[in-house]
């Protein structure tokens, strides 16, 4: 039940700076079509190239909201994806009044929700907001685990216990519209 790729990110970066791209050639070749018919910068053609900015700028922002946070481990990645019965997310993104805090990884088994990253301290830069998102919703703080990844071992131990939870479809769905909903 993987919900996100493990290449995420890679692909949103691609996707924006693509679209950037398109924007700023479709700008460039409206202005520079009006300067050619009229012999004059100050044209319509150039008004309407002037409001394309706006779905450039958009595009651009996106791009460079995404460009810092790099894919998550690919052999990380491929062990957890064999977790049959959780739902998986790589690169999760969610907002907090410090800034974005980012997870390689997020699993959701039964009504627990383990936040897995690859720092020595995950609840780092994590303040009050964060967890309140969650409870506002109706998902206990003691439902929240945040994990810590260096090497497989570690990463071995942490399926296994994963895999011992027993699942709960419906709470599991419901958490999973909940996460979707905070992401970036």
């Amino acid at each position: 039940m993987i919900k996100q790729k493990a290449d995420y990110l890679a692909q949103r970066k691609k996707f924006f700076i693509m679209r950037t791209l398109i924007w700023a050639s479709v700008i460039l070749a409206i202005f520079i079509t009006g300067w050619v018919i009229t012999q004059n910068r100050a044209n319509y053609f150039t008004v309407v190239a002037a409001v394309l900015t706006l779905g450039l700028a958009q595009n651009l922002t996106r791009y460079l909201a995404f460009s810092k946070y790099k894919n998550p481990d690919i052999d990380f990645a491929n062990d957890i994806d064999l977790l049959d019965d959780a739902w998986i997310y790589h690169s999760v993104i969610i907002p907090t009044k410090k800034g974005d805090k980012y997870f390689p990884h997020v699993i959701l088994k039964a009504n627990l929700i383990f936040f897995i990253t690859y720092e020595k301290n995950p609840t780092r830069h994590l303040d009050d907001t964060f967890f309140s998102k969650f409870t506002a919703k109706g998902i206990e703080k003691s439902h929240l685990h945040f994990c810590s990844i260096q090497h497989r071992d570690n990463l071995a131990i942490l399926l296994k216990q994963i895999k011992g939870v027993k699942p709960i479809e419906a709470t599991q769905e419901s958490n999973a519209y909940v996460l979707e909903g905070m992401m970036v």
